[in-house]
């Protein structure tokens, strides 16, 4: 498959052709849910995160409105087990990007609209009042952990917290289901032998 580069010269973006077809130079592209850009500000895929996340909380909140008066803390609930999640999906991604300011205040700012539902504020509070009312983790700091855990868990790398270092031998690690045969995951082992009436027996047609 012969690869060429023709035309002027560009060292940004050299024209690429494969088989004579030219091969469009793009400065986004999305892969599996994460919109990655040229220079790995990931800046489109948390702005595409934040529109929809306005979406998804206002349905979210007029549905746990109904229920509001029966069940407090109900859209507290939803936050922690729908939205956070999805906020944080592709963190394996971007997660060693969180140093970066512009990273942490894009987090922070996707979870304006729903910690506003969770306390029923206005509009214009601050976003750190927000979260210490809402007694809520900042978003960026949980991300941190999520990531350190992915880095544990399923990268098997060593990541070190302040001055403390965490060995990832020290945790369980993912199984892969398709590697492991059903009999060997679960063992259950049986015996046979007449009662003895002495202490609670349980008795099977095996």
């Amino acid at each position: 498959m012969p690869i060429t580069f023709g035309g002027r010269l560009n060292l940004r973006n050299p024209p690429i052709s494969i088989n004579n077809h030219t091969i469009q130079v793009v400065n986004n592209i999305k892969y599996l849910g994460v919109t990655w850009d040229c220079c790995l500000t990931f800046t489109k895929h948390f702005k595409a995160f934040g529109d929809k996340t306005d979406s998804l909380t206002y349905k979210l909140s007029t549905v746990a409105n109904e229920f509001d008066s029966k069940r407090s803390g109900l859209f507290r609930k939803i936050y922690y087990g729908a939205i956070e999640p999805y906020l944080l999906f592709g963190v394996g991604a971007w997660g060693n990007r969180l140093k970066l300011k512009k990273i942490t205040d894009s987090l922070n700012s996707l979870q304006h609209r729903p910690l506003i539902k969770i306390i029923k504020a206005y509009r214009t509070i601050s976003m750190e009042a927000l979260q210490v009312i809402a007694g809520v983790v900042p978003l960026d700091i949980k991300a941190k952990g999520v990531f350190g855990k992915f880095l544990l868990t399923t990268i098997n790398n060593d990541i070190k917290f302040g001055s403390k270092i965490f060995k990832w031998e020290d945790y369980e690690t993912r199984l892969d289901p398709h590697n492991i045969h059903p009999a060997d995951i679960i063992s259950i082992t049986y015996d046979k032998h007449r009662s003895s009436g002495e202490e609670t027996e349980i008795y099977t047609d095996g």
